[in-house]
C-alpha cells in the first residue's frame, strides 16, 4: 500500500524498481506521480523507458499523451504566467493582493489569518514557478523580465527555519523552494550570467547570508547555486564577450572555500566542498580553485576524523586533476609541492599531519601526479624523517601516506628502497592496532617488488589473523582501520590459504557487504569486489600451445616441478574453487555484488562480471543467480565496462541461458537484452564463449519468432552461418542447433529457400558429418526446410549430393536421423521429380521399406509417406 504522499510514493516506486527486474508497469505509476508532482520532464522519461521495454503498453500511451499535451498547455500559457508568479513568490504585496482578487485598504492593518493566507499563496507560487523553471525558455523569461534580482533580494529577506535534512515537498521552506527556482536558472548557460552578477554584488558581501547556516537542505541549494553559477556563466559555449571573467568567478568560488572553515556547522562544510566538485568542472575554474588563499581550508579536511569529509576531498582533488592538461602540470605540482613542504617543515603537528595526508590524498587522486609530487627535492627526506622519528600519529600519517604512495608502481620502488626496513621493525607494534593496520598493509603491498618482505610478514598466520580479526563485528578499530583491512584482504586473497579462512567466516563476509553498501567509498566497494573476485575465481586453464610449453619448461628443469605456487596446488584446483563459490553465495555475496554492479566504476564493474562469471561456472548456483536478480545485473554489466568486463557478464548470461527456462530467467524486455551480448561473444576469438553463446541462443531462439527476428536483427544468423566453418567441432556443432532453432522463423526460412550464398550447401554438407549432434542438428533443419513449401523442398533438392546423403540419413542406426531423413525425402520427392529419380538410384526405397515395418511408429508412417511420395513423383502425379 502506497502512502498518500506524493513524495513518499515516488520513493517507495524507486526502491521497487532498484530491487525487482524492471516492470513498464511500476515505471507507468511513477510518472503518474510524477505528473501530479508539475515534474512532467521525468514523468516524460519514465513512461518512454515503459514504451521501450512494452511497445504495447496502453497506459503508457495514454500517459504518454497526456504529459505531451500538458507539456504544450505549460509552454502556451508560461510567457502571461511567469512575471506574477515570480512578482508573488517574492513578496510583492501589490501581486499579492492582484492575485487574492481584492484591493489593499489604505491604512488597514493585516490580520494573522491574511498574512498566513499570503504566506500560503507565495509558497504555491514558489513551486508553480520551480516547476515551470526547469524549462530553460522560462529562465530566459525571468531574465528578460529582469525578475532575478528580485528572487535573490527574496531569499536574503527570508528568515531561516529549521528544517529535516531531506524535507519532502509538502514541508520544503519558502527560503528553499526559491533558491531552487535560482538554481534552475543558473543552470542555463545563457541566464547563468545574471544570476552571477547578482551575486557579484558589492564584491559578493551578501553571500554569506544567501548560503545561510540553520537548514541543510537550503544551505545545500544555496552552494549549488553558486557553483551553477560559476559553471554556466563561464561556459565555453557562451559568447566571449558574454562569459563571466574568471577573476570575477574566482570571488564567488573563494565564498565556497571560506564555508569550509571549521567555525562552520559540519553540514554547511560539506556542502561547500560538494559544490566545490560541481565547480571545478573546467582547466580554468580548477585553477582558479587550486589558487584561492582559502583552498588551504579545503585541504586541511583531509586530517578530518569523519570520513565523508575525507571523501569530499579526494572526491574534489580527482574532478580537478581531471581538467588539468600536461602543459599546466608543472605548475599544479610547484603549487603543490610547496604548500606541502611548507607543512612538512612545520612545527606544528597539525600541519605536518595536513602535509602527509595530503601526500596521501594526492596519490589516491592521482597515482602519477603523486609520484611526479614524491619525487620532488626534499618531500621524500620528509617523509621518511618523520616515519623514523616523529610522534606516534605522526608516524601513523606517514605510513598512511606511504600506503597510498604504493599504489604505484614507480612510488612502490621507492618506498620500497627508504622504508622495507623501519616498516619490518615496527609494524607490528603492540597497543597500536590502527598503525600496525596501515604498516601491515603498506607491506603487503610491497610484496609485489620486493619477495623478502612477502617471506618476512606472511611466514605465519598472524598478519592475515589480525586482518581477519579487524573486520569482526567486535572489533575495537576504527572504520578507517577496518578499510585498511578490507584492502589488505583484497590483495591477501590471491594466496589460497587466505581464501579459505576468508569463506569459512560467514561472518566477515557478511560484514564485507555491510561495508560496502553502507557509503559509496570506491576504495572500500572496489576492495571487497576483488576478494569475492579471488576467493571465487577458477584456475585459467592452459591452452594446448601453454601446456605443450610448462611441459618443455619443466623438461628443461631436469623434471622439477613446476615453480609457480597454483600450479600442485589442491586448493586452487576446480573442486576446492567450487567449495569455495558455494559458500559465498550461501553468507549472501549475491546481493552484494548486486549492489556492486550499480557502480559506475568501470574496474568495480568489471571485477564483478568476473564473479558472477566463476559463480555461474556452477550450474547448480544458477538459479539462486536467477532468484537475487543477477541476470539483470548482468545485462547492464555486458554493456558498459572494459571489453573483458563486457565478455565475462556476456559469458555469465549464456552459462544461465544454457541451463534455464529463458521465460523464467530473462522476463520481458530483458530476454531482448540478452541478444546483442552473445551475439557479441560469437564475434570473439574464445572458442569456449563462442560454444556457449552458441548454445544461449539456441535456447533463447526457441521461446518464439519475435525472439528469433531480434536475433536476426542483431546479425545472429550471421554470426552463426560464420561459426559452421569453425574447426571446432563443438563450436560447429552449437551454430548449427542454433540455425536449425532459427528456421522456424519465415524469414530465415525464406533466406534458405532462395538459395542465396553457401548457406543451404553448408546445412546439405553437414548432415552427412561424422559428429552426430551436427548430423542431427543439420538434418533438422533440412526437415524443417523442406516441410516449409515447395521453394524450400526444391532448395534442398537441387543441392549436389543431397540424394545420397538424405538416404544415409535413413539408413542410419539412430531413429531420430531416420525420421528427419525420411521427412525430407517425403518433401522433396513431391517438389522434384528428378530428386526422387535420384533418391531411388541411391538406394532409398528398400530401406524406407524396411523402416515402414519397424517398431518406431513415428519412423514407420513417415517412411510409408516418403515411399508413396516416391512412387507419385515416379507415376507423373
Amino acid at each position: 500500500m502506497l502512502s498518500p504522499d506524493p513524495a513518499s510514493q515516488v520513493e517507495e516506486l524507486t526502491r521497487q524498481l532498484e530491487t525487482a527486474q524492471l516492470d513498464s508497469s511500476l515505471l507507468v505509476r511513477r510518472a503518474g506521480v510524477f505528473e501530479q508532482l508539475g515534474q512532467f520532464d521525468r514523468a516524460f522519461a519514465d513512461l518512454r523507458a515503459a514504451l521501450t521495454y512494452d511497445r504495447a503498453n496502453p497506459d503508457a500511451k495514454t500517459g504518454l499523451e497526456r504529459v505531451l499535451r500538458a507539456v504544450q498547455d505549460q509552454q502556451s500559457q508560461l510567457t502571461d504566467s511567469l512575471p506574477d508568479l515570480a512578482r508573488l513568490a517574492a513578496g510583492e504585496e501589490r501581486a499579492m493582493a492582484a492575485a487574492a482578487g481584492a484591493a489593499a485598504t489604505p491604512g488597514a492593518a493585516p490580520t494573522a489569518a491574511g498574512t498566513e493566507t499570503a504566506n500560503v499563496r507565495r509558497l504555491e507560487a514558489a513551486r508553480r514557478l520551480a516547476s515551470l523553471t526547469c524549462e530553460p525558455r522560462a529562465c530566459m523569461h525571468i531574465v528578460g523580465e529582469n525578475q532575478v534580482e528580485m528572487l535573490v533580494d527574496a531569499v536574503l529577506a527570508e528568515p531561516e527555519p529549521t528544517r529535516p535534512e531531506r524535507p519532502s515537498l509538502a514541508d520544503a521552506s519558502l527560503r528553499l523552494v526559491l533558491l531552487r527556482t535560482i538554481n534552475n536558472i543558473a543552470s542555463v548557460p545563457e541566464a547563468a550570467q545574471a544570476v552571477a552578477q547578482c551575486f557579484l554584488r558589492g564584491n559578493g558581501g551578501g553571500l554569506d547570508a544567501f548560503v545561510g547556516k540553520s537548514e541543510p537542505m537550503s544551505v545545500r541549494v544555496a552552494c549549488d547555486c553558486l557553483a551553477a553559477a560559476v559553471v554556466h556563466a563561464t561556459s565555453a559555449a557562451l559568447d566571449p564577450d558574454a562569459r563571466l571573467p574568471i577573476a570575477r568567478a574566482a570571488i564567488i568560488l573563494r565564498v565556497l572555500a571560506s564555508h569550509c572553515h571549521p567555525s562552520f556547522a559540519d553540514h554547511v562544510q560539506k556542502a561547500a566542498l560538494a559544490a566545490l566538485i560541481k565547480a571545478a568542472a573546467t582547466q580554468d575554474l580548477v585553477l582558479a580553485i587550486f589558487m584561492l588563499p582559502d583552498f588551504a581550508l579545503v585541504l586541511q579536511h583531509v586530517c578530518n576524523a569523519d570520513e565523508s569529509f575525507r571523501m569530499l576531498v579526494a572526491a574534489l582533488l580527482a574532478r580537478c586533476f581531471e581538467h588539468i592538461e600536461p602543459a599546466n602540470e608543472p605548475a599544479v605540482l610547484q603549487a603543490f609541492s610547496k604548500t606541502i613542504s611548507m607543512c612538512l617543515q612545520s612545527k606544528t603537528t597539525a600541519d605536518v599531519a595536513c602535509g602527509l595526508l595530503s601526500v596521501a590524498a594526492i596519490f589516491d587522486a592521482r597515482p602519477q601526479f603523486g609520484t611526479a609530487l614524491l619525487g620532488r627535492e626534499g618531500i621524500m627526506d620528509a617523509i621518511v624523517r618523520h616515519l623514523e622519528h616523529g610522534s606516534s600519529q605522526t608516524q601513523l600519517n606517514a605510513v598512511k601516506a606511504l600506503s597510498s604512495a604504493c599504489n604505484d608502481p614507480d612510488s612502490r620502488k621507492t618506498v620500497a628502497a627508504r622504508c622495507v626496513a623501519f616498516l619490518l621493525r615496527n609494524y607490528d607494534r603492540a597497543g597500536q592496532p590502527e598503525f600496525r593496520a596501515a604498516a601491515s598493509l603498506t607491506l603487503i603491498k610491497l610484496t609485489l617488488v620486493d619477495k623478502t618482505v612477502e617471506q618476512a610478514l606472511l611466514g605465519n598466520d598472524a598478519t592475515v589473523r589480525f586482518f581477519l580479526d579487524a573486520l569482526q563485528a567486535d572489533s575495537r578499530l576504527d572504520m578507517r582501520s577496518k578499510l585498511a583491512a578490507v584492502e589488505a584482504l583484497a590483495y591477501l586473497s590471491v594466496n589460497s590459504r587466505v581464501k579459505e579462512k576468508i569463506v569459512k567466516s560467514k561472518e566477515l563476509l557478511k560484514l564485507l557487504h555491510s561495508l560496502c553498501t553502507a557509503d559509496d567509498n570506491r576504495s572500500t566497494q572496489y576492495g571487497v569486489a576483488i576478494i569475492l573476485s579471488n576467493v571465487t575465481a577458477y584456475r585459467r586453464r592452459l591452452t594446448a600451445e601453454e601446456e605443450q610449453v610448462r611441459k618443455l619448461q619443466q623438461l628443461a628443469s631436469q623434471g622439477k616441478p613446476d615453480a609457480s605456487p597454483a600450479a600442485d596446488d589442491e586448493l586452487e584446483k576446480d573442486p576446492a574453487v567450487a567449495k569455495r563459490t558455494k559458500l559465498v553465495v550461501a553468507s549472501g555475496a549475491l546481493a552484494t555484488l548486486s549492489h556492486l554492479a550499480k557502480s559506475d566504476s568501470t574496474n568495480i564493474r568489471d571485477t564483478v562480471a568476473k564473479s558472477y562469471l566463476s559463480i555461474a561456472t556452477d550450474a547448480s548456483l544458477r538459479g539462486n543467480m536467477i532468484q537475487m536478480g543477477a541476470c539483470r545485473a548482468l545485462a547492464g554489466l555486458a554493456t558498459k565496462g572494459s571489453a573483458d568486463g563486457r565478455a565475462a557478464a556476456s559469458q555469465a548470461l549464456a552459462k544461465i541461458a544454457i541451463t534455464s527456462d529463458p521465460n523464467l530467467a530473462f522476463k520481458g524486455q530483458l530476454m531482448f537484452e540478452l541478444v546483442r551480448p552473445l551475439v557479441a561473444l560469437c564475434g570473439g576469438d574464445d572458442q569456449l564463449r563462442q560454444f556457449e553463446a552458441l548454445m544461449a541462443l539456441t535456447n533463447i531462439a526457441s521461446v518464439g519468432d519475435d525472439v528469433r527476428a531480434h536475433i536476426v536483427k542483431m546479425e545472429g544468423l550471421k554470426a552463426m552461418e560464420q561459426l559452421q566453418f569453425s574447426d571446432n567441432t563443438m563450436v560447429r556443432r552449437a551454430a548449427t542447433e542454433a540455425l536449425c532453432n532459427m528456421m522456424f522463423l519465415d524469414e530465415v526460412l525464406e533466406l534458405y529457400a532462395t538459395g542465396q550464398g553457401s548457406r543451404l550447401k553448408m546445412m546439405v554438407a553437414l548432415s552427412d558429418s561424422e559428429d552426430f549432434a551436427t548430423r542431427r542438428a543439420a538434418s533438422g533443419a533440412l526437415a524443417v526446410l523442406s516441410s516449409s513449401g515447395s521453394t524450400g523442398a526444391a532448395a534442398v533438392a537441387a543441392q549436389p549430393r543431397a540424394a545420397e546423403i538424405l538416404v544415409d540419413l535413413v539408413q542410419d542406426e539412430s531413429p531420430e536421423l531416420q525420421h528427419r531423413g525420411a521427412e525430407t525425402i517425403k518433401n522433396v520427392a513431391a517438389a522434384s521429380a528428378s530428386a526422387a529419380r535420384q533418391i531411388v538410384e541411391a538406394g532409398g526405397v528398400p530401406t524406407l521399406a524396411i523402416l515402414a515395418k519397424g517398431s518406431e511408429p513415428t519412423v514407420a508412417q513417415t517412411c510409408v509417406e516418403a515411399l508413396r511420395a516416391l512412387i507419385a513423383a515416379a507415376q507423373g502425379r
